[in-house]
């Protein structure tokens, strides 16, 4: 049975964990608090590949380059972990839809992995079983939220949102965004799938919920998607996918 397993890493930690064992049904969700990690941009920023450093300096604020480098760095310390090999052995290619995925292990790793940031919070989510996107949100008052939605969600989506009592609207949004951009980042697909092309189970509090895909492809089997409670203030999602046995 699926298990999600929410950690919060904290800077003092950073390097005194030993190796991490991830059992097959399980998926860890690590949070980090970007300014918590200030004091080491510079040995983070070392670690980074060459593209990633050249990434980080085209950065125009200094916040969103922190940011970048924070979540980056930290990924691969705890990939690291994951994989037990140093975090600048860590080596990315991009997959068929340009999804990061890792290569050149002397070994083959069933490891999947996604990263989200938003604001100060970078989310980091690991699974050896389950193909897997996850998304973080800033929440913040959005007067017109309503109206982002019906330019981006689908109909149904947008029906659940007006039927919704007024207190609740801002966060049945947020778990509707998440979820949505949860989805695209795990399938690799981004931007380029319309959001409207599809529609998420809402109101489901924490259980999976299904995704239906339209424009003739009806239901899609494969991937689920629920939220979870990230740090006060944010809303988050992951979508899973259940891999086909072999």
């Amino acid at each position: 049975m699926l298990q999600i397993k929410l950690h919060r890493i904290e800077d003092p930690q950073l390097d005194s964990y030993p190796s991490f064992f991830l059992p097959g049904e399980t998926i860890h969700v690590w949070q980090a608090f970007v300014p918590h990690f200030e004091g080491r941009l510079e040995e983070l920023e070392i670690i980074l590949s060459r593209d990633e450093r050249l990434k980080a300096e085209r950065f125009f604020f200094e916040k969103d380059r922190a940011l970048f480098v924070v979540a980056h760095g930290v990924l691969r310390k705890l990939l690291g972990r994951y994989l037990d090999i140093l975090p600048d052995h860590v080596v990315f290619e991009k997959g068929p839809n340009g999804k990061p995925e890792i290569v050149g292990l002397s070994r083959p790793a069933t490891l999947w992995f996604n990263i989200s940031h938003s604001h100060e919070l970078a989310v980091f989510a690991f699974s050896k079983q389950y193909g897997i996107g996850v998304d973080v949100e800033r929440i913040r008052s959005l007067p017109d939220f309503l109206s982002i939605a019906q330019g981006y969600f689908h109909p149904e989506e947008v029906d659940s949102l007006i039927k919704t009592p007024d207190g609740k609207k801002c966060d049945l949004f947020y778990e509707c965004w998440t979820k949505k951009e949860a989805f695209v980042k795990g399938t690799g697909e981004g931007l380029s799938r319309p959001l409207d092309s599809f529609a998420v189970s809402l109101g489901v509090g924490d259980g999976l919920g299904e995704i239906r895909i339209f424009g003739g492809k009806g239901k899609n089997k494969n991937w689920s998607v629920l939220s979870f409670k990230p740090i006060r203030g944010y809303a988050g999602a992951i979508a899973v996918r259940q891999l086909t046995k072999k």
